[in-house]
């Protein structure tokens, strides 16, 4: 089966009527803006879709532009490219997100095993030999699949992704103590190495490492914001010696880090969150992490979204468990290369100065992580109703008796359904669930709690239908933004972008996202906003893995919350007789 044979017969990405999203958007608003907020949103939103408005000018040229398109792509793709390449401020700390692989599995030498089975899957993404992924009975689209193992460069006003050619040799770009190695994944005759040459090789670079001297730390000009990623890359390009190196990063597939074995008091998703900006590339799509025998990935956002990343991670893994992989039979050692650089004193102060205000910043996450066993798949299905729904009230519910108060709750949901279709963003706080919340914690009675409970779920699964079939107004509402923009560059955005009621909804201070993967354990990101927190989870059959992360700001630490998550979620299932 090749790959992207359903892709073509997959339906378009909608674009929502008006009167729908500005009706999606009064529920959404409502509950995390004042009285005072909501009315003066709903006043301005009658003038932005009145007939002499904004809004109707803005919708015809939105399907213009899908029409000019002619299903060769979803009207939000290169939307969505644009606003992400023209990024310009630091990628790790707002554009990418990490994975705690599951190792155990693979032990002993998962590191290598892991190698292995990506070089092998990346062969076969390369002869579309990857099935396509199904979900809910449907096929989604595979097309981010072919250009996902990529280097984001910096560039001026607007980044370009750079992806190796299928003819090009496998190889990873392997970081250690700062240092930078070219490993060849495969032998003379294209075949992957196998597990046992690629540990060899692991152990030939780390001690090679540790027998030069300290590493000028190159990598770290990645961390930097993208002006200054820009000023440098261009700064060490001027010299021959540089530029082979950086080409030879680049053309790699991913890159590999060899974190010192433990990570002492710093716990390993927080590592794998940041770590040494010295011993990293943000610019790779994807980054094997390894201390010890724990794995974790980072993964850049522009690309590729999350859930494909999961998809080819457990392909993986699924390869690797059931031995299906065929691996060289060449006993010679894997063809290692350590590359060279040439740093002028002030790019070098710059490193510098880089690596330790990335460490600071590494230093001001608070970050923790739960298996909650009591929140199981099979334990939340008892309750009858999407588990989804009932994470999401749970995760509503313990920030409001952490805070006081509920916040705007930002869910992110897949649209690949569609063709090129990326995510929609579901806004899960809603007249509903801030009724279940505040019941629940002022100790309603039961009865009452079981009713608002059912309402609350019940909405929550609605908007996720609805967005799952590409009628959300999170993305409607950007397209539109972005029409103006492309438009009436000259003109200031209409006022109804500019309302505190609709700021208040886009402020994500509880910003969530579920990827669950047989190769996942814990899924975490950094908040979106300072007085925010970052909430990646997952649930599984043994329970609900949940990764929080915050700043000093959100005056919420993430132990707190999980630990009112975890008392929340059994004093609800206590409710359920479960």
């Amino acid at each position: 089966m090749n790959s992207y044979e359903h892709d073509t017969h997959l339906p378009r990405l909608p674009v929502p009527p008006l009167d729908e999203t500005a009706d999606e958007l009064k529920k959404r608003i409502q509950p995390v803006a004042g009285e005072a907020d909501f009315s003066a949103f709903c006043r301005e939103l009658t003038r932005f879709c009145a007939p002499d408005g904004e809004g109707p000018v803005l919708q015809e040229r939105l399907l213009a532009f899908q029409h000019a398109l002619r299903g060769n792509s979803s009207w939000l793709r290169p939307l969505w490219d644009d606003n992400y390449l023209a990024y310009q401020s630091s990628l790790p700390r707002n554009m990418h997100y990490t994975l705690q692989l599951r190792g155990d599995k693979w032990s002993p030498d998962a590191l290598p095993r892991f190698t292995a089975a990506m070089a092998c899957t990346i062969q076969m993404i390369r002869g579309e030999r990857v099935p396509p992924e199904m979900a809910g009975g449907a096929y989604t689209s595979m097309d981010t699949m072919g250009g996902m193992f990529y280097t984001r460069i910096p560039a001026p006003q607007r980044d370009v992704l750079y992806c190796p050619r299928l003819t090009d040799p496998l190889t990873a770009a392997v970081a250690c103590r700062g240092h930078w190695f070219i490993l060849s994944l495969t032998d003379s005759e294209g075949l992957v190495y196998s597990p046992d040459t690629l540990q060899n090789a692991f152990g030939v670079i780390r001690e090679q490492a540790a027998a030069l001297p300290p590493a000028p730390g190159v990598g770290a000009f990645t961390c930097a914001d993208r002006a200054a990623a820009l000023e440098l890359r261009g700064t060490l390009s001027q010299y021959l010696l540089n530029r082979l190196s950086l080409e030879s990063v680049e053309q790699a597939v991913f890159a590999v880090c060899l974190d010192d074995d433990g990570a002492g008091d710093i716990p390993f998703g927080r590592s794998v969150l940041a770590g040494d900006a010295s011993n990293r590339w943000f610019d790779k799509s994807l980054q094997l992490i390894s201390s010890g025998e724990r794995l974790g990935v980072s993964l850049e956002h522009a690309g590729c979204d999350g859930i494909m990343f999961a998809y080819i991670l457990g392909q993986a893994d699924q390869g690797l468990l059931n031995h299906t992989f065929r691996y060289s039979e060449d006993t010679a050692p894997a063809h290692i290369r350590s590359l060279e650089w040439f740093v002028p004193a002030p790019v070098a102060v710059k490193l510098e100065e880089i690596q330790a205000d990335f460490a600071a910043w590494n230093d001001s996450i608070y970050f923790d992580e739960k298996r909650i066993a009591a929140l199981s798949k099979v334990t939340l299905k008892q309750l009858r109703c999407s588990p989804d729904a009932v994470v999401q009230l749970l995760l509503q519910t313990a920030y409001y008796r952490c805070a006081g108060k509920l916040p705007s709750v930002y869910e992110a949901v897949s649209t690949r359904r569609f063709y090129a279709g990326r995510t929609e963003g579901i806004r899960s706080a809603t007249a509903e669930s801030l009724a279940f919340v505040e019941a629940f914690c002022a100790g309603a009675p039961r009865a009452e709690l079981e009713a608002r409970f059912r309402a609350a779920v019940a909405v929550h699964s609605e908007n996720t239908a609805r967005c799952k079939a590409g009628l959300g107004c999170e993305r409607h509402m950007t397209g539109l933004a972005c029409m103006h923009q492309m438009y009436f560059p000259e003109q200031e955005l209409p006022a109804i972008f500019q309302t505190a009621g609709y700021r208040k909804l886009k402020y994500d201070i509880l910003s969530t996202s579920s990827i669950p993967g047989s190769a996942v354990d814990y899924f975490a990101f950094v908040p979106v906003v300072p007085d925010g927190l970052g909430v990646g989870y997952a649930l599984y059959d043994s329970g609900l893995h949940v990764a929080v992360s915050s700043y000093a700001e959100s005056g919420v630490r993430p132990g707190a919350f999980l630990q009112a998550l975890e008392d929340t979620g059994r004093r609800l299932l206590d409710l359920e007789g479960i």
